[in-house]
């Protein structure tokens, strides 16, 4: 429950504290006085409200809320925002230029984080956020709460998340949503093919080599017979018999001079090496192969080499290392073949403990409604809202596997004969709206539910008799929750356990907030009744309306 809230420079509140108590509590004043601005805190500490621009800095503001409900607390617990034996919750917001940060138990969150925590901690019903009870899964609880079948949608819940856990573990396993056989069969054609064209880096630029090689082979032979022709082979004139024409002229010379004795021979050794050259240029050109097959060959595998690279999005670097990969993958695959069939026969019994469950739940939800429909009615028709129809329409697919069953859930709602059945969200004023969600809260709540609930001018456009039927409603919500409205009917405010007063004081331009005592309850319903000026008759009448 809400233990107390403190606001500190926002709006017309300059440092205010304010503590409550359980069961419910009337919040009034006369228009204007500010009343609109204490929800507007709880809305923007809870992360429900947007910052607008804001002329204040600095501004700060928390909640203490004490925690009895142990769904509740063991939901923080399981986020670490309190520990074993900690029963308060404190939220805390700070606004600096117009920055927001929210913090759980001094623990910084994220909007996000927040909205999910509050929405276990405190529930808003105004004109707008009423609105949450048009979403159909919201619809759907509803229901299901007022079945008192919600230890059974917790089964399914649980079965379902075993499913779903299941399925992803089996997806796991699978390649692009193919089965696990099927993965199988795909990974050994893969590792088969690949096998045909596994090769290393060294392997492929040799292959790149010799198709250079063949390619230009009867250009080569060409080059390389010109060149043994020059060298040593061509008759007309060639390198070594010109030169072996100079070792003789050289020879000659050097038996008449000695000095050049050392060049003749020289030269002499000069033949002996262009004579071993010419004996290697032949060997290399009687090597030279010109063969146009093994060249289309080589360049054909060459071709598929790149085809399977691309394929398999790798090149001649890394194909080996996918090869290893793949095998062992499809190791690890058969490897598991017991666990998956395991997993398989886990989800088929899973599915067979869902759909009668399931079916049950639907059966369940169908003859519910029926009381539930009846039951609204009978209570909105205490609300001024005489010859209001209301039908709750349960779409079923016996295929579908879900967190909550089979059904879909649409509330819909005649308010008057001229009008047709049509869904609440496209015929429901704000005001009944209002009622409706009332109507449902007190007829639909359950233990899951947050443990504070405010109720922001639930009563609007609705006469004396009509807000004392909402003021039993509040108090009869009360004896399972903590329940805050703020009311302008006098016969709502006084079926409170608690009664603050909100007051603007015009020359400070504060707000103020004080409990009533008993005394002070009687004068500020005899105003609520009456208006600026109390009499006996409506002190009288609130003395009245404060002791039923």
């Amino acid at each position: 429950m809400l233990q107390s809230i403190n606001i500190k420079k926002f709006a017309l509140f300059t440092n205010t504290e304010v503590n409550f108590n359980d069961g419910m509590t009337a919040l009034s004043g006369e228009t204007g006085a500010g009343k609109s601005i204490i929800i507007d805190a709880i809305g923007l500490l809870m992360g429900r409200k947007n910052i607008r621009k804001i002329k204040e800095d600095d501004i700060e503001m928390s909640c203490c809320f004490e925690l009895k409900n142990q769904q509740i607390k063991s939901i923080l617990h399981q986020n670490e925002f309190i520990r074993d034996g900690e029963n308060t919750c404190i939220i805390r917001l700070k606004i600096v230029n117009n920055t927001s940060k929210h913090y759980i138990n001094d623990i910084q969150v994220t909007k996000t984080k927040l909205n999910e925590i509050g929405s276990f901690l405190i529930d808003i019903y105004g004109q707008n956020e009423n609105r949450f009870i048009l979403k159909n899964e919201v619809q759907l609880n509803k229901l299901d709460s007022y079945s008192k079948n919600l230890d059974d949608i917790k089964l399914l819940n649980d079965i379902y998340n075993e499913i779903i856990d299941i399925k992803r573990k089996i997806d796991n396993m699978s390649k692009g949503g193919l089965n696990y056989e099927e993965h199988i069969e795909i990974l050994e054609e893969e590792i088969k093919e690949i096998s045909n064209y596994l090769i290393t880096k060294d392997e492929f630029d040799n292959i790149l080599r010799e198709i250079k090689v063949l390619s230009n082979s009867e250009e080569t032979l060409k080059n390389v017979n010109e060149c043994y022709e020059k060298l040593y082979n061509n008759e007309s004139f060639n390198i070594y018999s010109e030169l072996s024409n100079i070792s003789n002229t050289i020879s000659d010379i050097s038996d008449i001079d000695h000095k050049i004795r050392n060049l003749a021979d020289q030269i002499n050794n000069s033949l002996d090496e262009i004579k071993d050259i010419s004996k290697e240029i032949q060997h290399y050109r009687d090597s030279i192969e010109i063969n146009p097959e093994k060249l289309n060959s080589l360049n054909l595998k060459i071709t598929e080499l790149n085809e399977i690279f691309r394929k398999y999005k790798t090149n001649e670097s890394e194909i080996i290392k996918l090869h290893s990969n793949k095998t062992k993958e499809l190791e690890d695959l058969l490897s598991n073949k017991k666990d998956v069939a395991k997993l398989n026969e886990k989800y088929a019994k899973l599915m067979k403990k869902y759909h009668p469950l399931a079916k049950n739940i639907s059966k369940i939800r169908s003859i519910s409604a029926k009381n539930f429909e009846n039951d609204i009615v009978n209570q909105l028709s205490k609300l001024n809202m005489d010859g209001c129809e209301f039908k709750i329409k349960i779409d079923t697919d016996c295929n579908i596997v879900s967190a909550t069953g089979y059904d879909n859930v649409n509330f819909l709602i005649k308010t008057n004969k001229k009008t047709q059945l049509l869904p609440i969200k496209d015929i429901a004023s704000g005001g009944e709206l209002s009622r409706i969600s009332l109507v449902i809260q007190l007829l639909a709540r359950n233990n899951n539910d947050s443990e504070t609930m405010i109720f922001d001018e639930v009563d609007t456009g609705i006469g004396g008799a009509t807000s004392e039927v909402i003021g039993m409603f509040l108090s009869k919500l009360s004896k399972n929750a903590q329940v805050f409205c703020v009311t302008h009917q006098a016969q709502i405010a006084g079926k409170a356990a608690n009664h603050f007063l909100i007051e603007k004081n015009n020359n400070l331009a504060e707000v103020k907030i004080t409990e009533l005592s008993m005394d002070e309850r009687i004068n500020e319903i005899a105003r609520m009744i009456g208006g600026v000026d109390v009499t006996n008759k409506t002190l009288e009448y609130a003395n009245e309306i404060l002791s039923k």
